[in-house]
């Protein structure tokens, strides 16, 4: 008996036997709907003065596409709020 793996047409296979071009096929329609909806939330993030560990982390953290894009308004309100408040104690 013997373990090896099955051999394909461009001699890569996975762990159990099927080609990296058979996974890069069943992976491609949710990459197609995932990567220009991570890149839009990146750019937005990005123009909201948000850090790239923050959008980093948030995009690891919270993979729902309407939550990322939910949070932006409520975030930008609160840096906002932060910063008025800061302002009136300056001007005290």
């Amino acid at each position: 008996m013997s373990d090896a793996q099955p051999a394909t047409d461009d001699g890569t296979a996975t762990h159990d036997g099927t080609s990296k071009v058979a996974v890069l096929r069943r992976v491609a329609p949710a990459a197609i709907a995932v990567v220009p909806v991570s890149l839009l939330f990146g750019m937005l993030a990005v123009r909201s003065d948000w850090a790239l560990l923050e959008v980093v982390a948030i995009s690891l953290l919270g993979f729902s596409g309407s939550g990322q894009f939910a949070l932006l308004p409520l975030a930008d309100s609160a840096q906002h709020r932060h910063r008025r408040q800061r302002a009136l104690r300056c001007s005290r």
